[in-house]
């Protein structure tokens, strides 16, 4: 995290230390919980399962944003009706494909 504070991690490198945070935050959402559970003796009558079921809606929530939204063959389909070249998932789309209206 503190590379990625510091811009000196490559693009990739970059899209993990950024989901490793989301986790690390919702561990620390977790573990605040459990603290308090333990400090009022609310973890002898919580459901065994119940600390698992707030990290699993934690990160549903936080990591909501990077679900894929189309599959591929949307886009490929978007290239050849626009003529441009396919080049594949792996390869970056132009930035313009995010706002073509039909």
């Amino acid at each position: 995290m503190d590379a990625n504070r510091a811009n000196v991690l490559g693009r990739r490198q970059k899209l993990i230390a950024e989901r490793a945070e989301i986790l690390l935050r919702g561990l620390a959402h977790v573990g605040i919980i459990a603290l308090i559970d333990e400090a009022t003796g609310y973890q002898t009558i919580r459901d065994r399962e119940a600390l698992q079921a707030i990290l699993d809606a934690y990160l549903r929530k936080e990591l909501a944003a990077w679900a894929k939204r189309f599959p591929d063959e949307f886009y490929e389909q978007m290239f050849r009706l626009r003529g441009w070249r396919w080049k594949g998932m792996k390869v970056n789309r132009p930035p313009g494909s995010g706002k073509i209206y039909y």
